[in-house]
């Protein structure tokens, strides 16, 4: 068992610059639950997930744990895995982790990117005190303004009062960490995400004309299945099923394809994610002079998947 903080969370000092935007207006269609960019990234984050979450639970009889810590001191491993609370109990860090990784996933196929500020606590509000914890904070996409080796972010307008700096804060550098997806599903997210948008606005307006339909002559059926056929070709690259909407006709053979194309994109991502939290643990480290490395060997590869696909075309 880790040792943890030895204060609470709020006894600490912590040095964020971040401004809370949670409360302040309302984000665009492909943001609402129910909609098809939604459910997209709410299934990659899930699949993600239980393959971490599978490893874990077996962790006991296999011997394999699906992430883990080496290199570290017991007080650095416990602030580690604080940097990602969660609700369960304090001594299953996994669970945090588990979390962070999924949400991430989804603010990556939603937005594009997310970002994040390290903030550090202290006991005292003095830089040459020792850590005593750190978590990551959250940064809306749609606040930040980028530059080469500067971050700053936009105050919302309701708040302005409560800043010297006026309507712009500057955020160091070297404490924001960006998590994105592996570049070659860069261009693909984004053309998935604008496809998906004009797709779904388009059947809204469809399905608002239904009274019409027997005047045009049109089938329900076969426009509806019209719709799920572009949304298939959309996301043929990662290989999403859109809930089962677009496996009627589909061969077996082009089933088995896709699903291995979507489990090895979720591993992908997973592990980009996962690569992005070592830096973050990499930074923490050198407040302690330590490297700490995180371990994911057991968890289901791309390359198990690739070879999947290989063996059914070569059947």
């Amino acid at each position: 068992m880790h040792r943890y903080s030895r204060k609470d969370a709020n006894d600490l000092n912590w040095d964020y610059k971040t401004v809370n935007w949670f409360s302040s207006g309302p984000r665009g269609l492909e943001f609402n639950p129910g909609s098809k960019l939604w459910m997209l990234g709410e299934d990659a984050g899930n699949r993600a997930w239980h393959q971490i979450y599978k490893v874990d639970q077996e962790s006991e009889e296999s011997g394999k744990r699906a992430v883990w810590l080496e290199d570290c001191s017991e007080d650095l491993m416990g602030i580690l895995w604080e940097i990602f609370p969660h609700d369960g109990d304090r001594h299953e860090p996994m669970r945090g982790v588990l979390e962070f990784v999924k949400s991430v996933i989804q603010q990556i196929v939603h937005e594009g990117v997310a970002v994040f500020e390290l903030v550090i606590g202290r006991g005292k509000d003095d830089p040459s005190e020792p850590i005593e914890g750190a978590r990551l904070i959250w940064i809306r996409q749609d606040s930040i303004m980028r530059f080469p080796n500067a971050f700053y972010q936009l105050v919302p307008p309701n708040e302005v009062e409560l800043y010297p700096s006026g309507m712009i804060i500057p955020i160091e550098h070297s404490k924001v960490f960006v998590f994105k997806s592996p570049r070659k599903y860069l261009n693909c997210l984004r053309q998935i995400k604008e496809g998906l948008k004009i797709l779904e606005q388009s059947e809204l307006e469809w399905m608002g004309e239904l009274s019409e339909l027997n005047n045009r002559g049109e089938n329900f059926s076969d426009v509806k299945n019209a719709y799920n056929i572009e949304i298939a070709k959309l996301t043929s690259k990662i290989g999403w099923n859109a809930r089962g909407l677009i496996c009627d006709g589909m061969s077996d053979f082009h089933y088995q394809i896709r699903e291995f194309t979507w489990k090895i994109f979720c591993a992908s991502i997973r592990d980009e994610v996962l690569n992005g939290i070592q830096q973050v643990m990499l930074k923490v480290g050198q407040h302690f002079q330590e490297t700490p490395a995180l371990h994911w060997d057991y968890l289901p590869k791309m390359e198990e998947f690739q070879k999947g696909i290989v063996d059914l075309k070569n059947k």
